[in-house]
């Protein structure tokens, strides 16, 4: 009995100290954002560590009139967060049977040059097609019209041989998707990923008012009618409006199994090889080691018009970490608000 009192103590001062803990990293995490809000940052925050959130609360405004308040439920483009979800479209199909990830363009489409023709889906997900990093499809409502202005390009590597990040990858895997579904991807992705994992404020480029400040986050720099309507530059690889709450759903219902199985859902997160950094490469996913030695797995998005977003993932600590935000970079030009803001959270609480 002595044994089992001491196991009951021990038990208790655990689950004590474990809760003493999570209330102290609340309370500083609070304090912290509030300083962040005086600086003008402008945002939401969403930080869940061993399955509780710690917070869940926008700063500042959502446009420069000061209006409207930032509340949890805005709505942020993520910019190529959107990669992650247009991946896991891409690998629904190939468990289905319907796709093959050595697949090569010229299985989908007609009149590819000779040195893009053996392109595979793989190496477009993992960014290894050679395809640059241009914007020849901005304002092009179709895909086809995108594709033939990609498949112009002068390739910038040897498909296979390096790293090389572009946006082509994915408005190209966007277009596969219609070409196998016979849906528009907005389409496949809503019947597919949207409706199951219940992302109810998640939307598409060109199907939001996205000058609804009450409800939309504003953007630094304007867009022009034809830019804000479909538009292939922000397609795949981009155009995805949604909340930080409807992106941990998201994140939720993948580790759940209810929108992609186990097995292909390692797909996402295997590093297909490292850069020169030690930066792993998955499909919409990074992987990579904290300066504090520990694993992270990461997927973010930023555009010139201000939005960015960035979803951070530790699990041997429990912890996930989603920051949105429209206030661009801060401080030295190379680093968005969303990224300054989480190493801050990280470098708290972990």
């Amino acid at each position: 009995m002595k044994t089992f009192h001491h196991f009951l103590v021990g038990l208790f001062l655990g689950t004590s100290f474990f809760i003493q803990a999570q209330n102290q990293n609340q309370d500083y995490l609070a304090n912290l954002l509030a300083t962040e809000e005086q600086n003008d940052f402008s945002g939401t925050v969403l930080v869940i560590q061993n399955e509780k959130i710690l917070l869940n609360k926008g700063y500042g405004f959502t446009d420069k009139t000061r209006q409207h308040k930032v509340e949890p439920n805005t709505i942020f483009n993520i910019a190529s967060i959107t990669k992650s979800y247009t991946a896991i479209g891409i690998l629904q199909l190939v468990e289905k049977g319907k796709l093959n990830l050595e697949d090569r363009l010229s299985s989908f489409f007609e009149e590819v040059p000779s040195d893009k023709k053996d392109i595979s889906i793989h190496q477009l997900l993992s960014h290894q097609s050679g395809l640059p990093q241009s914007y020849v499809c901005m304002r092009k409502s179709e895909g086809p019209a995108c594709m033939k202005a990609i498949f112009k390009e002068k390739l910038a590597d040897t498909p296979g041989q390096s790293f090389n990040y572009s946006n082509h990858n994915y408005a190209v895997l966007a277009a596969i998707i219609e070409v196998i579904s016979g849906m528009t991807w907005e389409t496949y992705l809503s019947k597919n990923l949207l409706e199951k994992a219940q992302l109810n404020d998640t939307y598409f480029w060109g199907a939001i008012d996205d000058r609804n400040a009450a409800k939309v986050a504003q953007k630094i720099n304007k867009l022009g009618s034809k830019t804000r309507q479909r538009n292939w530059d922000y397609l795949g690889g981009g155009g995805i409006y949604t909340t930080s709450l409807d992106l941990y759903k998201w994140f939720q219902a993948l580790q759940a199994g209810s929108i992609l199985s186990e097995k292909y859902q390692k797909l996402l997160f295997k590093p297909n090889l490292h850069t020169s950094s030690g930066l792993g490469i998955g499909y919409g996913w990074f992987i990579s080691q904290s300066e504090m030695g520990i694993k992270e797995y990461w997927t973010r998005g930023s555009d010139s018009f201000g939005h960015n977003a960035v979803l951070r993932w530790f699990p041997e600590k429990e912890t996930l970490v989603i920051v949105c935000t429209n206030t661009g970079e801060k401080g030295d030009k190379n680093i968005t608000d969303n990224r300054r803001i989480s190493d801050l959270i990280i470098g708290l609480i972990l």
